[in-house]
């Protein structure tokens, strides 16, 4: 590749890079990932701000992980004081910390250098500098996942995803990767401002979004608007941080000094889970718990594309798109939604849909290109190419090969790359044999090429 194309890639981003890296971090364990500039973050403190990390850094990378559904149904029961289930947070932490860790040395080895950010909960308690609210982490996860694109700010101030609503946690990475960013969210509305994360909150959990709310916070992040309840945060970590009782007579204002007044004469109960994430649903999430259906107009399901991409890159796909449906015209013959669509067309990737939860609908795939199948509920429109950074490794790829090679030198493919190709070839030879060159002849033809060779 000439130093111009090289310029003009880390201008506009490798997407070959950013489709590894994604797919990485699903092998990780990650249930969504998403990459925003640092440009995203103008007008934030510098204490907050990824440049204060590093001032070299261009993207953000932020992954989430899922909570078992039922750790938070079950979860906070009989009251938020018993956490039961839910306590496994500490280890989902400990996961995304792993994840991170290790997206970080990946992309050392790509030749890029990465900063991950722990996911704790260890904040400064009092305002700092620029930071002049108080609770401020050194760089907030809820607000990248909002500046990377995976969701939306709820009223209560916890990131939403169309995926799993406030069931989530995230961790962050710093990187100077040249990367490219995901679009912010534009789906459906995913706080209605039902009030429910109000009622519950004042029910169990001090009242923070009830009592002592000054406003909204409104924040401008390319474009998006992000509103979300100016609470007392003193008050809001009453018990989730504190300990302290909720069932006690709370002041009507809560301060530092009150906090640590009522510690000393009370002592700490223990934490407690936050109503405002258990109760919390999007609409189109609600009364959908465990393995029930999703509604066919749901948003578009961003983990179910990547596990469908990644499912391809493994099975040697060089390239695959995800297009909308309704860019075929109803009731034509080629209509991936016609229930005459399928016969028409391969079953390979009408195979790898149908292993995936909740795909639904006719499809198939040629065998070379064509359709991918139709599914209800929706993907979100994008095109993976698969990168060059695994078997294909060396001059033409670009990319540093396993034995320290730079841009342009010839790396040496993987092992396991290697005896995935050969049992392909294995596989590729029985398929020749079933399709007519079985039998003595098939077996005579075959040997006498492999001697052959």
């Amino acid at each position: 590749m000439s130093s111009d194309a090289r310029v003009a890639q880390d201008v506009q981003g490798d997407a070959a890079l950013t489709a590894a890296l994604k797919s990485k971090a699903m092998d990780l364990g990650a249930d969504l990932v998403g990459v925003g500039p640092v440009e995203r973050w103008e007008g934030a403190p510098a204490q907050m701000h990824p440049l204060g990390h590093w001032p070299e850094a261009t993207h953000v990378v932020v992954v989430a992980i899922h909570h078992p559904d039922a750790c938070v149904e079950l979860g906070g029961i009989p009251n938020a004081h018993h956490q039961g289930p839910y306590s496994v947070q500490g280890k989902m932490n400990e996961r995304l910390e792993y994840i991170q860790f290790h997206l970080a040395r990946w992309l050392e080895e790509q030749g890029h250098g990465s900063l991950p950010i722990p996911a704790t909960n260890i904040w400064r308690y009092r305002p700092y500098k620029e930071v002049v609210r108080p609770f401020g982490p050194d760089l907030s996860d809820i607000h990248a996942a909002a500046c990377v694109g995976l969701g939306e700010i709820g009223y209560h101030g916890l990131l939403m995803t169309p995926e799993f609503g406030t069931w989530q946690r995230f961790c962050c990475m710093i990187t100077d990767a040249p990367l490219v960013a995901d679009p912010m969210y534009d789906g459906p509305a995913l706080c209605d401002r039902c009030g429910l994360c109000i009622t519950k909150c004042d029910e169990q959990c001090g009242g923070a979004l009830a009592h002592e709310v000054t406003g909204e916070v409104v924040l401008n992040v390319a474009g998006k608007e992000l509103r979300y309840a100016e609470k007392n945060l003193w008050r809001c970590a009453w018990s989730e941080h504190f300990g302290l009782d909720a069932y006690l007579d709370i002041p009507d204002v809560v301060t530092e000094e009150v906090i640590l007044e009522t510690l000393e004469k009370h002592g700490r109960r223990g934490g407690t889970m936050g109503p405002c994430l258990k109760y919390c649903r999007p609409p189109h999430l609600r009364g959908r718990y465990l393995l029930r259906e999703v509604r066919a107009d749901a948003p578009p399901d961003r983990r179910l594309t990547n596990e469908m991409v990644r499912m391809a890159r493994d099975g040697r796909m060089a390239v695959i798109g995800v297009v909308s449906a309704d860019r075929w015209e109803e009731g034509a013959p080629n209509d991936p939604r016609s229930p005459r669509a399928g016969p028409h067309a391969g079953a390979g990737a009408a195979r790898l849909l149908q292993r995936l939860p909740g795909v639904h609908g006719p499809g198939g795939c040629r065998r070379e290109g064509g359709a991918a199948g139709a599914r209800r509920g929706g993907l979100p429109e994008q095109r993976a190419l698969r990168p060059a950074y695994g078997l294909a490794r060396g001059a033409d790829a670009g990319a540093p090969g396993r034995d320290g090679g730079g841009p342009g030198a010839r790396g040496r493919p993987r092992r396991a790359d290697t005896r995935r190709a050969a049992r392909a070839a294995r596989r590729g030879r029985r398929r020749r044999d079933r399709r007519g060159l079985g039998g003595d002849a098939g077996r005579d033809r075959g040997g006498a090429a492999r001697a052959d060779r």
